[in-house]
């Protein structure tokens, strides 16, 4: 599934901005299916389960709305996006420089964290929130800490060299 998201983001790269625009067309579409949609699976367990008869045989379909609601999360965060962070900044430009390597980084900061949490008698919520921000800060920090110093090195895991 996720080399099918990463397929489908290198197919529209190039063609970024008739996305956006796109997107924020139908920004109050998609922002409300999304919320709807999301509040419909958790208040109503199994809404989003399908079952189609075919030539006599059923073709069942567990969490049908699951691709729906990404994408309807991703128009709808796309034009945001675009509305309230397409200005330049500091904190702009830092981040942009941040992206590939947080990316190259954040999945495995994410099972760390994961391995250490699972096993805590906390609530799926609690742990939850716990490896959400903790991925984010670890991953923050290591490239903010060592990634951003590592001059050349850096590449290794997706750093531009500082001009």
């Amino acid at each position: 599934m996720t080399a099918s998201w990463f397929l489908i983001g290198f197919l529209i790269a190039p063609h970024i901005d008739a996305f956006t625009r796109a997107a924020r067309r139908i920004l109050p579409q998609a922002l409300t299916l999304w919320i709807g949609l999301s509040l419909m699976i958790v208040l109503l367990p199994g809404s989003d389960d399908v079952w189609l008869n075919v030539g006599g045989a059923t073709i069942e379909c567990r969490n049908a709305l699951t691709v729906p609601i990404a994408w309807f999360a991703i128009l709808s965060l796309s034009a945001l996006a675009a509305r309230f962070l397409n200005v330049d900044s500091g904190a702009k430009r830092y981040l942009n420089r941040a992206v590939y390597p947080l990316y190259m980084v954040h999945q495995t900061i994410a099972l760390g964290v994961v391995y250490l949490v699972v096993p805590l008698d906390w609530s799926v919520a609690v742990k939850f929130m716990v490896t959400v921000l903790g991925t984010f800060a670890l991953s923050l920090a290591l490239y903010h800490l060592a990634i951003r110093r590592m001059g050349r090195f850096g590449v290794l895991v997706g750093d531009e060299p500082a001009r």
